[in-house]
């Protein structure tokens, strides 16, 4: 973990085309990747945060504190286009311990989070459900998203999964002009955090390395989510919309992210 800068990948690419505006009509709602997190050692975290690079021209780089659910979270963001990197410095805060990983997928379409509620429920016995977040803004917790996500019970989990949709009421909160015909995208709950000036437009792929039990429970949501497998090797790749989750046992500690593929806006020179 100490050269994760090195860790990512970085590609340009041409985008991808964005299908399926009536999936909830469908009953298929098209579930995107929104965000990853990680949690890193102390130092590999003060490198990233005091890199010049990454807060100068890699991407819109903030660390910040929000109350989100009457709780503090404090982290470093590295913000793209419609997704974003999430960073957790370890032993600050005793939720996140070293080297869990967070995978934050998102729906939207109104409505579609109880859809994939309800897909999960079948695949797992009734053990989804979906639950609203809020975050304060001005002494007040305003609604803003919804998570669908399977309790398995257990208080140890090293992999947490979810998939969001932002309330409706929140964009009008936080974006005064926006429009009811806007939608809940991730490209407007990002618009003002993404800067064009700068490399970083989206994540395209994330490598994960994972135990047998933690692979097992990701294949059964993303095949929820209507994610198609294919072998590489050792390794699972698993195909959605816009990104690409290549999925390898762990061995040893090695655990988590490993590799992020990423889009750049421009080529980086050297």
């Amino acid at each position: 973990m100490k050269s994760l800068v090195l860790l990512l990948t970085l590609s340009c690419f041409s985008p991808y085309l964005v299908l399926g505006q009536n999936a909830v009509r469908s009953g298929k709602p098209q579930v995107f990747l929104d965000h990853v997190y990680l949690v890193l050692d102390a130092k590999t975290y003060k490198d990233i945060v005091s890199s010049e690079f990454m807060k100068e021209q890699f991407s819109n780089f903030r660390e910040k504190t929000t109350i989100l659910d009457s709780e503090a979270l404090s982290a470093a963001y590295v913000n793209g286009k419609k997704t974003y990197i999430e960073i957790f410095e370890a032993g600050k805060d005793p939720k996140f311990k070293l080297s869990m990983v967070g995978i934050g997928f998102i729906v939207e379409e109104v409505g579609a989070s109880d859809v994939v509620r309800q897909q999960l429920d079948v695949r797992f016995a009734g053990k989804a459900k979906r639950e609203l977040s809020t975050v304060r803004k001005d002494n007040k917790d305003v609604p803003l998203f919804y998570a669908a996500y399977v309790d398995y019970g257990d208080n140890n989990l090293m992999l947490a999964t979810w998939v969001m949709e932002y309330h409706k009421d929140y964009f009008a909160s936080r974006l005064p002009d926006a429009k009811p015909t806007d939608g809940t995208s991730r490209e407007l709950a990002m618009a003002r955090t993404f800067d064009r000036t700068r490399y970083l437009q989206n994540i395209t792929e994330v490598t994960l390395a994972l135990s047998e039990a933690e692979i097992a429970r990701l294949t059964g949501e993303l095949g929820a989510f209507g994610y198609k497998p294919k072998k590489a090797g050792n390794n699972t790749v698993f195909q959605g919309p816009e990104v690409d989750l290549v999925v390898t046992l762990a061995v040893g500690k090695k655990h988590g992210i490993t590799k992020l593929k990423l889009s750049l806006l421009r080529k980086k020179a050297g």
